[in-house]
C-alpha cells in the first residue's frame, strides 16, 4: 500500500466514524428532550423580545431618557427666555413710573 491508498483508506474510515457518531446522536434524542428543548429556546427568544421591546423594555428606557435631556434643555431656554423678558417688563414699568413722576 502506498501513502494515497492509506490516506484514502483513512478518509473513508473518519466519513464512517463521524457519520455512525451523528447517528447516534440523534437516536439519542427522545421527543421529551427535544420539546424541552425547543420550549426553552422559544421561551428565551420571547423573553428577549420583551426585554428589547415590552412596556418596560431597553429601548423604552432609552427614548424616555432622551426626552427627558431634550425637556431639561427646553427648561434651560425656558428660564433664560423668562428672565430676559422679565428684565425688560421691570426695565419697561420703571420707565412707565419715571414718566408718570415727570
Amino acid at each position: 500500500m502506498d501513502i494515497h491508498e492509506l490516506q484514502d483508506a483513512y478518509n473513508q474510515i473518519d466519513r464512517e466514524v463521524q457519520k455512525r457518531s451523528q447517528k447516534l446522536f440523534l437516536e439519542s434524542i427522545t421527543a421529551k428532550q427535544l420539546f424541552w428543548t425547543l420550549f426553552g429556546i422559544g421561551f428565551l427568544v420571547w423573553y428577549g423580545y420583551i426585554l428589547l421591546f415590552g412596556s418596560n423594555s431597553y429601548s423604552l428606557v432609552k427614548k424616555l431618557e432622551n426626552e427627558k435631556r431634550e425637556l431639561k434643555r427646553e427648561i434651560l431656554q425656558l428660564r433664560e427666555s423668562n428672565q430676559k423678558l422679565q428684565e425688560e417688563y421691570f426695565n419697561l414699568k420703571i420707565a412707565i413710573s419715571d414718566e408718570s413722576n415727570e
